[in-house]
């Protein structure tokens, strides 16, 4: 009687033991996302090209020998693990001051540079 005793305790225990397994398998927390990368362009406080390029290599980490241009820009981007999202704040101050079509071109940019991540 007792090993039959034993042996349904066994039993029931590798049951609860399987069932804890799977419940904590679909317990188990997925990677989290990374927070998302904002890129804010104020064009009070950018006077330039040279400027823009100047405040993107800081605020992105880009090497070095970034060359300070929109292929470049596009280079650095799709070389990087994540692209950021690009923000805008006086837009027709930083359009007067570097010209629409370079922020338009700007914006295009990192659009692509996100799409191809």
């Amino acid at each position: 009687m007792k090993s039959q005793n034993q042996e349904a305790q066994n039993q029931k225990t590798q049951n609860e033991e399987t069932q804890n397994s799977k419940s904590q398998k679909k317990r188990v927390p997925q990677k989290a996302s990374q927070p998302l990368l904002i890129l804010l362009l104020d064009g009070s406080l950018l006077s330039s090209q040279e400027d823009f390029h100047a405040l993107v290599q800081e605020k992105l980490s880009f090497p070095s020998w970034y060359g300070k241009n929109l292929d470049a820009l596009y280079d650095c981007l799709t070389a990087g693990s994540r692209v950021p999202k690009l923000r805008f704040k006086h837009r027709s101050k930083l359009e007067q001051a570097l010209g629409k079509d370079y922020v338009e071109k700007i914006e295009r940019i990192f659009t692509d540079a996100r799409e191809e991540k």
